[in-house]
């Protein structure tokens, strides 16, 4: 099977540009990002808009969390159930209608021998947190698809989750979908 790496087109001046997320009604209260845990069950999630503009089916907020429109929710429930928690979300101060995806597969899954990327030192920490055996960072990525369960069509990559990979069968369903915002660089 093929991955890629799935990213977003919305960085143009004439789209929106989206925060961090919050959960709704709570002040200083954000939802964990990028660890592959459940938030609270019953929650909605607000976006704030850094700059307004054009929204997209597919968008990031605050680097890597996927916002979707109901047209991309339709695609990604049929494919990532499971391996996904999607929850209602508010973006800029009143447009409603987009879902916010909480990405719940984190896998070991690149290929070191064919990827560039650069490891932390042991003992070696970031914000008060050891990072011994994460990426630092990692450029094309190319993923080991013996490292992937079968049947799972979007994760992140572990020890650098900043990151986003979906199943060939996910990529051609948003592209023939033509979703707006989702841009794709092959991992294989």
């Amino acid at each position: 099977m093929k991955y890629y790496r799935l990213h977003d087109f919305v960085s143009s001046p004439e789209s929106w540009s989206l925060d961090y997320p919050n959960y709704w009604n709570r002040k200083n209260a954000n939802p964990n990002l990028f660890n592959g845990k459940r938030w609270e069950e019953g929650v909605m999630i607000h976006v704030k808009c850094v700059r307004s503009g054009r929204d997209s089916d597919y968008s990031h907020a605050g680097g890597a969390i996927p916002v979707l429109s109901n047209k991309a929710c339709k695609i990604f429930n049929s494919f990532c159930a499971g391996h996904t928690q999607v929850v209602p979300g508010i973006v800029g101060e009143a447009i409603r209608g987009f879902y916010v995806v909480n990405i719940l597969r984190i896998l070991n899954a690149l290929d070191e021998s064919k990827s560039h990327f650069e490891k932390f030192a042991d003992g070696e920490k970031m914000f008060g947190l050891d990072q011994t055996g994460c990426y630092r960072w990692v450029s094309n990525p190319i993923i080991d698809p013996s490292k992937v369960p079968e049947g799972v069509h979007i994760f992140r990559l572990f020890g650098f989750g900043v990151m986003i990979f979906v199943s060939e069968p996910l990529h051609d369903a948003m592209v023939a979908a033509k979703l707006t915002g989702a841009g794709f660089d092959p991992a294989f």
